[in-house]
């Protein structure tokens, strides 16, 4: 029996080392490290969309019962975590464009699926989509949605016989058209029919390519 501080430890002697019994891992599960990295995640994704840009650390740890310190065992900065939450949602948004124009061939009717999905997106999550949307559509890695998008264009320039570099710079300015609009409509309290909205980007995206691809194609 040793006393520290006038409190009581029972401890044992292995050869000259004591241990003291209270030490060491607490009882119960080990902690699965991907299950809270996805649940820190997952409390994130509640945080930004209550309070936007303007969201901390310590509000995703309040909301998991964690100290802000905790979290930094999962994530090493604010950015990772911003970086994790938009990675998932480009994972879902790219699903989701692939499910819809599965077995769609014609172009106009492609390109109107793509603004569906984004504008549907940007309705569904308004202040989390404004945090989210510089890493999904202005930037490359696996938080960008602009690669798929990228390469439908690359594919409907080369079977037209065009230059298909134009595809980078027009994926991005197809989804940063449709974030801008979708975005504006928005904070304008549906300024204008979801629906007219939706013809509006894609006879202009879709209008603008086509005669691109005309051009092109007349000049050779």
């Amino acid at each position: 029996m040793w006393f520290k501080g006038g409190v009581a430890t029972q401890c044992w002697q292995r050869g000259t080392k004591f241990l003291d019994e209270k030490r060491g891992r607490p009882p119960g599960p080990r902690v699965d490290r991907a299950a809270r990295r996805e649940a820190v995640i997952d409390a994130a994704e509640l945080e930004i969309g209550e309070h936007g840009s303007e969201f901390g650390l310590s509000g995703v740890g309040e909301r998991m019962g964690y100290a802000r310190s905790a979290l930094y065992a999962v994530f090493d900065r604010r950015d990772d975590l911003l970086d994790a939450v938009a990675a998932r949602h480009a994972g879902r948004l790219t699903i989701e464009m692939a499910a819809v124009l599965a077995g769609v061939d014609g172009g106009r009717e492609r390109t109107q699926l793509v603004v569906e999905v984004v504008i549907g997106w940007v309705e569904r999550h308004r202040l989390l989509a404004t945090v989210l949307a510089p890493r999904l559509f202005n930037e490359s890695g696996p938080a960008s949605i602009t690669a798929p998008i990228q390469d439908a264009l690359q594919q409907a320039l080369s079977e037209a016989g065009c230059d298909d570099r134009a595809a980078a710079p027009w994926a991005h300015a197809l989804i940063g058209a449709v974030w801008a609009a979708a975005h504006w409509c928005e904070a304008m309290a549906g300024a204008m029919d979801r629906d007219e909205l939706v013809e509006q980007l894609t006879e202009l995206i879709w209008d603008g390519l086509a005669a691109s691809v005309k051009a092109n194609s007349s000049a050779e």
